[in-house]
């Protein structure tokens, strides 16, 4: 027993264990999230069904797809090997969203200190907004961890210059820009902070002007066939083109990134607040060194804040004037918050006893926990597909049909319903020519409502409720897409009287409406 305790716990590393722990933690948290997903949502499903397609077909779809197709690709193979059911694609984000916690650490000591990654690292792992992502079928856990092992590199070549740095950061920032049309926002800052600098590095100079060159050359293989696509044919009618960011969009967006949402109005402000104090400690700091010839490794001590500030504020300030402040597609600039957080802590260490910071690192972490305690205890499932075609099954009967008013729901809609009604979706493009899979990938969220031309929609409703006695409206739609709820009120208009209507405790919160027509 002693020689056992004497090899494997008095000379135990405290770093490599404390993150062990972590990662079970973090582990934990995600398999809690993965029991309560549910059903797949339409993002997920899309993914799926791109990637169950043959690979040329695949292939195809990359042109109207608004997505690079490394996710597409990897989730092809997965599904071959693992199947598509919903725990097994969903792992398949789990690894990278896992993967992100140590990353994190490794990016964190490059950049500051152990200690720093270490708290960031425990921070990655009950962050509520990661914790989510991590088990959603998408690719943004990807991107999260891409960006770190991309940032993880470059920081190696400017430390040591070695040629293994230089070519697994060629390698992981190729899979980056593919993984997410965002990625590219993780080249663009590194290379404002090499530019900024560039006096610092001239011995590697040459090295960035010809991997820049290779990463341009490489996305173009993708992003010229997209941008022609997006020129000059119809699919710049989806929803992320009519978006609008205002100044209140970046705070909502951090928010959701740090992921602490709250019943409790207090304690959403109290966290919000400590973060934000601890995040003003590191700008102070940030200015008072700012003067000073603090060097390590070659670089000084505001070198060092600037990156990470870059790391946040260039994404964000593109992600705005591009009017997409949309937080899951600013996943990477989480570790980035975290290690402002985690250095501000570690910083005043400097005058504080370890026992005060170590206190202060625990206060704020039960804190954050606390936050996202009530995601983790509810039990009721997120996303509900599977109960919305089991209860539309129970209640059908002949002379029946279901109209989706989201016309995309009939991706997972169609996965879950195994009676017999008919069923379509409402949309009025001009493209019923084309594979239903490519008009709901192509045109997205967006529901062609034109200016709100009612006479259009009347018309298409009249043709898709001839011959039938009732009608099962799914009504899972955005309302800023039909926000005067022009489908569902032409039914009582129309000598449709409602019969029934069954609310879903859903993220989305679908609503089933049955009308039955009046003779």
């Amino acid at each position: 027993m002693k020689k056992f305790l004497n090899k494997y716990c008095y000379n135990l590393n405290p770093y490599k264990f404390a993150l062990a722990i972590f990662i079970i933690i973090g582990l934990l948290l995600r398999v809690i999230m993965l029991s309560r997903m549910g059903s797949f949502y339409f993002d997920e499903m899309a993914s799926v069904t791109i990637a169950n397609f043959n690979f040329p077909e695949i292939l195809e779809y990359f042109v109207i797809e608004n997505n690079p197709p490394l996710h597409f690709l990897y989730l092809h193979f997965w599904i071959k090997i693992f199947g598509d059911g919903e725990i097994a694609v969903r792992i398949s984000s789990l690894i990278f969203g896992l993967l992100a916690i140590p990353l994190t650490y490794l990016v964190g000591k490059e950049i500051f200190s152990k200690k720093t990654g270490l708290i960031a690292a425990a921070f990655m792992a009950i962050s509520p907004g990661l914790i989510y992502f991590s088990v959603e079928a998408r690719m943004y856990s990807m991107l999260l961890s891409l960006s770190l092992f991309s940032i993880y590199f470059y920081w190696k070549i400017l430390k040591e210059n070695k040629k293994i740095s230089k070519l697994f950061y060629v390698f992981s920032s190729i899979l980056l820009i593919y993984s997410h049309f965002f990625g590219y926002l993780v080249i663009i800052f590194q290379n404002i902070f090499f530019f900024v600098y560039r006096k610092n590095y001239q011995h590697i100079k040459i090295f960035f002007y010809k991997i820049n060159i290779i990463l341009i050359i490489v996305f173009s293989f993708w992003f010229i066939p997209k941008f022609l696509t997006l020129v000059y044919l119809p699919v710049s009618q989806g929803w992320y083109f009519a978006m609008t960011t205002s100044l209140l969009n970046i705070f909502s967006t951090f928010e959701e990134i740090i992921g602490i949402t709250h019943n409790n109005r207090f304690l959403h402000a109290f966290c919000f607040l400590l973060i934000f104090a601890l995040i003003i400690t590191d700008f102070i700091l940030f200015i008072k060194q700012w003067k000073k010839n603090n060097y390590t490794f070659g670089l000084t001590c505001q070198h060092r804040y600037f990156f990470v500030y870059l790391w946040i504020i260039i994404p964000v300030f593109l992600s705005y004037i591009g009017n997409l402040m949309i937080s899951k597609y600013l996943i990477f600039i989480t570790p980035a918050l975290y290690l402002l957080i985690a250095q501000a802590i570690v910083s005043i260490n400097l005058k504080l006893r370890i026992r005060k910071v170590v206190l202060m690192t625990v206060v704020v972490f039960i804190m954050l926990f606390i936050a996202i305690l009530p995601r983790m205890i509810i039990k009721n499932k997120i996303y509900y597909w599977d109960e919305v075609a089991d209860y539309i099954s129970f209640k059908e009967k002949s002379g029946d049909k279901i109209i989706l008013h989201s016309f995309v729901d009939i991706l997972e809609f169609r996965r879950y319903f195994k009676a017999n009604a008919p069923y379509e979706g409402f949309y009025i493009f001009n493209d019923e020519n084309d594979d239903l899979e490519k008009i709901i990938i192509k045109h997205n969220w967006n529901h062609g409502f034109i200016n709100n031309d009612i006479a259009v929609i009347s018309d298409k409703l009249n043709i898709m409720t001839k011959n039938y006695k009732r009608i099962f409206l799914i009504d899972s739609i955005i309302p800023t897409f039909d926000p005067h709820d022009f489908v569902v009120n032409w039914f009582p208009k129309n000598n449709w009287r409602l019969i029934e209507r069954k609310m879903f405790n859903y993220k989305l919160k679908p609503c089933v409406w049955i009308w039955e027509k009046i003779d």
